[in-house]
């Protein structure tokens, strides 16, 4: 089996991605030889070319990248649900949703989100004092932004901008961290480290048909 490295990662995501070395350069300013070297794990590279090949390669999570490239440690952090600014959380959804010319029923069909719920928090002011109102959980605030193509950390007011990412924000626990970091077994069937890839790739089909 081969070993998850940094430099398989983004082999992998650049392939994902359909970009060729130097289409990948353009997206991060990187050298194209450099990125060669980091896939081939021939250098380390630094927590900011790390950050870079993040906003290049769509679907690529930044912490991956940096755990990988040894920057964050191997335990997946504790979600923070104070991270979410709730103001600015209504006023971006507000605005998202009405660039995007949906409805809010065709949002709630999207994300199958509540559509009572989508109303209190596209409505912070009004609803924010009622006892019907619930804060956004983080699923909820990451299924809106990748339906509204903008990342969580904008959305959540993390981030200024709607494709930029913030240590800050809010993050699910990732299911490879479980996976890395846990003795696992399915009933009788103990899950070694190919089986547990295997699982990862089902999930990514099972993804990309949707």
């Amino acid at each position: 089996m081969i070993k998850k490295t940094l430099g398989r990662y983004v082999y992998e995501m650049r392939l994902r991605n359909n970009l060729s070395l130097r289409d990948l350069a353009k997206e991060t300013g990187l050298s194209y030889s450099y990125i060669h070297s980091i896939e081939s794990d021939k250098v380390h590279p630094s927590r900011n070319a790390v950050i870079a090949l993040s906003k290049g390669l769509d679907g690529a999570f930044p912490d991956e990248l940096l755990r990988l490239g040894g920057f964050l440690p191997e335990r997946f952090p504790k979600n923070i649900q104070g991270n979410i600014h709730l103001e600015l959380f209504s006023a971006r959804l507000k605005k998202c949703l009405s660039q995007s010319h949906w409805t809010e029923d065709t949002l709630a069909v999207k994300t199958s989100i509540d559509r009572s719920l989508l109303s209190n928090w596209l409505n912070h002011d009004t609803y924010r004092t009622s006892s019907s109102y619930q804060t956004p959980d983080i699923i909820s605030v990451y299924k809106l932004a990748r339906t509204l193509d903008v990342t969580p950390d904008y959305l959540s007011g993390n981030a200024n901008k709607p494709t930029e990412r913030a240590v800050s924000t809010p993050r699910p626990t990732n299911l490879r961290d479980i996976l890395a970091v846990e003795t696992l077994a399915l009933d009788h069937i103990p899950l070694d480290e190919e089986k547990k890839e295997k699982i990862i790739d089902m999930i990514y089909v099972l993804f990309n048909e949707e």
